[in-house]
């Protein structure tokens, strides 16, 4: 894959983009990029969720299950997500 096939691809995603993978090959930093690319159009929300949620570190910004404003990135809110208290709220866990 070319990096412009990957730009096409992104500029062109859709509303929700997931970012998988094995653990500390970059996932949390390139869902960071991505939306921080995505600022320039709308604000938007990231959510990590799981036990080793990084998400924190990365942002600089203690993170809770409520959004939070990131400083210096306008418009752009994170949250942990705990899956287990997801599951049930939502009736499926």
């Amino acid at each position: 894959m070319t990096t412009e096939s990957v730009t096409g691809f992104l500029e062109h995603a859709t509303r929700i983009l997931f970012f998988t993978g094995k653990g500390g090959v970059g996932k949390t930093s390139l869902a960071c990029a991505r939306r921080c690319q995505w600022l320039s159009r709308a604000g938007s929300v990231t959510g990590q969720h799981g036990p080793a949620s990084n998400l924190d570190e990365v942002l600089g910004v203690r993170l809770s299950g409520a959004p939070t404003a990131i400083p210096g990135a306008a418009g752009l809110f994170a949250l942990n997500i705990d899956p287990e208290a997801a599951a049930k709220a939502t009736g499926i866990g």
